[in-house]
């Protein structure tokens, strides 16, 4: 209710825009790692991005082939897609070749990460 009528207030216009989701540093300790906490709280920002009316949630992700191959496996499985670069940034990425940009590979302040997508809507979630 507070995200709603927040974005009501903050809209110029007299139609509401839909608020964005995006989860930024979901982080376990390490010895707590692989029993299911992450799953649960991404499942919780999920839910909480569904009651404010976000049509999808959005996250980066390390690109590392070490450092962020968990995590990047635990948002793979539960159904988050890459969003690939569009040609709209402001970084060449001509040295990665075009595929690693179709993959949503990104350079944030110098960092590799994945850009990453999963739509909230039930129509989209069942194709």
């Amino acid at each position: 209710f507070a995200k709603d009528l927040i974005s009501r207030l903050n809209n110029k216009d007299t139609e509401c825009k839909v608020p964005k989701g995006y989860v930024s540093n979901v982080l376990t300790w390490k010895s707590r790692r692989g029993l299911g906490y992450s799953r649960v709280l991404m499942a919780a920002l999920e839910g909480i991005a569904r009651r404010w009316g976000c049509d999808d949630i959005r996250l980066h992700v390390d690109a590392d082939e070490v450092s962020g191959k968990i995590a990047r496996g635990l948002y793979w499985s539960l159904g988050y897609e890459a969003v690939p670069d569009r040609g709209n940034s402001q970084v060449g990425y001509e040295w990665m070749g075009p595929s690693m940009a179709n993959r949503g590979l990104y350079l944030v302040e110098g960092v590799p990460l994945l850009y990453l997508r999963k739509s909230l809507n039930e129509e989209d979630s069942m194709l």
